[in-house]
């Protein structure tokens, strides 16, 4: 099942034509590259299918419920951090969820038919 379809999709800025009537999807499990010459409209596709741009013709599908996350091109970190730092605060979300799911996994060792635990690690992993 598709979790992006783009169908038709042109994108212009004044006279330059980035993207001319595309078609483009994205399904469940699969994992993309894309590759291009500077300019060839690579970030242009990534913010349409992100949401964050606009197209100019054609439309954009996504799955009801999906979120869709994107970084920076040019991202910006505290001077301060060192690298594993810089990234850790990044993932400061998905950290805590991993923290989380670690303290229900022990808890259900114990309370293994605890229906609460077990339907907040189903969140977590969802």
């Amino acid at each position: 099942m598709a979790l992006v379809d783009l169908l038709g999709v042109s994108k212009h800025y004044e006279a330059q034509k980035i993207l001319e009537n595309i078609n483009f999807h994205i399904d469940e499990g699969e994992r993309i590259v894309i590759v291009g010459k500077n300019g060839s409209g690579k970030s242009t596709l990534m913010k349409i299918v992100h949401g964050s741009l606009d197209t100019d013709g054609g439309e954009r599908i996504n799955r009801q419920g999906i979120e869709i996350k994107m970084l920076s091109q040019v991202p910006k970190f505290d001077p301060s951090h060192n690298v594993r730092e810089a990234i850790e605060a990044g993932l400061g979300e998905l950290k805590s969820a991993k923290v989380r799911f670690d303290e229900i996994s022990a808890l259900l060792a114990e309370e293994f038919d605890n229906a609460s635990l077990l339907e907040e690690q189903s969140h977590l992993t969802n």
